[in-house]
């Protein structure tokens, strides 16, 4: 960034397909691979579709290089220079959206975005003040842009001590959190659930956490009260909201422990950020605890996505970002994400909000994770069907679990089948892959009528 490249970070996990897919979008001038990612890079046909093939250079995976500086000058003929820059409109980085609802897109960050995204996260209203004196678990990927933002940015900044992990596995992170006394954590409410649920975490190994930091998607109460009740002394579960498209954040609760944290909302505007809600169909702007889509302007926006202007036209309207979130604001500025726009099951002319019936399920004892998608249906358009990870509490049968959920909500959005799963198919921070659960049969009977 500093000499004026731009980065294009993607995960080593990545398969020889998925891969494939980001060198094509990026088309990269130079690749830098570990070990595993070099084998992936050979199978691939890459003089068909970049010009990168003389220019991949390997790192190795023992940590054995000193310096990214030392590498280049070392290992390649790159020479990197510094140039002002226009920081406004100079892309510094390029960013792979987490394609939750289909291929990723690539995202064009700026050096201003960067810039304003950094000042937002260090105002003094949202920064905790205790520089220098933190030691965070770095679970979120650095390939992410919160990764990039939370970790290689803002904890560097503050002088934290940053451990990382290569990958995420529970009985690993408890031990790397003892270990190291971690004080404050990045999670997904994914981990959230984990640590609340999981009967075989001794709540004294996260005795050092006093704070968590929550991304991807809203917490629900009772996932909160459940934590609180489990470690009392986590002081502070501090919520925020962003997308790739607004360099990470565009809202968060403030670090006051506890005094402005409202449960169930990801916090206010963050600096240089403006946000609206619109009504889905008329476009008008909305008053308080109207929901509809949420849009967001200001300094962190991204400039649009690369080598895809058709994609930037339709998530822009005018000078706004659409950002494909439903929500509102309350008459204090709180912002709620309810749900995904895309996500939303469309059942006999009704929106139902899958997220809606994911929290009604998991608060049922036994239920360890959960997804609602729509099954397409001829008659109705689409029907809400959950799929459930359990653990061994569960002692309910499928039957079971509609009756009560149905007993709960009008009929539009009652469930009409249950299907168990060994796990829910997320993406790397998180969020849930809707579209791999819907090519999934279902073979249900559906029991509840229309």
């Amino acid at each position: 960034m500093l000499s004026g490249m731009i980065f294009c970070p993607v995960s080593p996990s990545y398969s020889t397909i998925e891969l494939e897919h980001a060198v094509k979008i990026i088309n990269p001038h130079c690749i830098f691979a570990g070990n595993s990612t070099i084998e992936k890079l050979k199978k691939m046909a890459l003089e068909k579709i970049c010009n990168v093939i003389s220019n991949i250079y390997e790192i190795d995976d023992s940590g054995s290089v000193g310096s990214f500086c030392g590498f280049l000058k070392e290992k390649t003929s790159i020479k990197p220079t510094l140039e002002t820059c226009n920081g406004r409109e100079q892309v510094a980085a390029i960013l792979l959206s987490s394609g939750t609802t289909g291929l990723q897109k690539a995202v064009q960050i700026t050096h201003t975005n960067f810039i304003a995204q950094n000042y937002a996260v260090r105002h003094p209203y949202y920064d905790d003040g205790q520089h220098g004196q933190e030691t965070v678990i770095a679970t979120v990927p650095l390939f992410h842009v919160f990764g990039i933002v939370a970790f290689l940015s803002n904890a560097l900044f503050k002088g934290y001590t940053i451990v990382l992990m290569p990958r995420f596995q529970l009985e690993k992170y408890i031990d790397t959190v003892y270990k190291y006394k971690a004080t404050i954590l990045h999670v997904p409410p994914k981990i959230v659930g984990l640590l609340a649920t999981n009967l075989h975490i001794n709540p004294n190994h996260l005795k050092s956490v006093k704070e968590l930091r929550v991304g991807s998607s809203a917490l629900t109460v009772t996932l909160v009260e459940k934590i609180k009740s489990k470690y009392p002394f986590i002081k502070c579960i501090k919520q925020g909201y962003g997308l790739t498209e607004c360099t990470a954040v565009c809202h968060m609760q403030t670090p006051v422990y506890g005094k402005h944290c409202v449960i169930g909302s990801v916090g206010c505007l963050v600096p240089n950020v403006r946000a609206k809600v619109v009504d889905i169909d008329t476009r008008k702007s909305l008053e308080a605890n109207k929901p509809g889509e949420i849009l967001i302007q200001g300094l962190v926006v991204t400039k649009g996505y690369f080598n895809n202007d058709e994609a930037t036209r339709n998530t822009m309207e005018g000078n706004w970002l659409k950002t494909g979130d439903i929500g509102y604001y309350d008459n204090k500025g709180n912002f709620y994400v309810i749900d995904r726009l895309k996500e939303l099951i469309k059942c006999n002319g009704f929106q139902v909000s899958p997220t809606e019936l994911e929290n009604l399920l998991i608060s049922l004892n036994g239920i360890a994770d959960v997804a609602v998608v729509g099954i397409p249906d001829d008659l109705s358009g689409e029907l809400p069907h959950a799929f459930i990870v359990k653990n061994s509490k569960l002692t309910l049968t499928k039957r079971e679990i509609i009756n009560y959920i149905n007993d709960k909500v009008s009929s539009y959005k009652r469930l009409r089948g249950v299907t168990f799963l060994d796990a829910i198919p997320r993406n790397s921070v998180g969020k849930i892959l809707r579209r791999e659960l819907k090519k999934i049969d279902t073979n249900e009977k559906f029991y509840a009528k229309l």
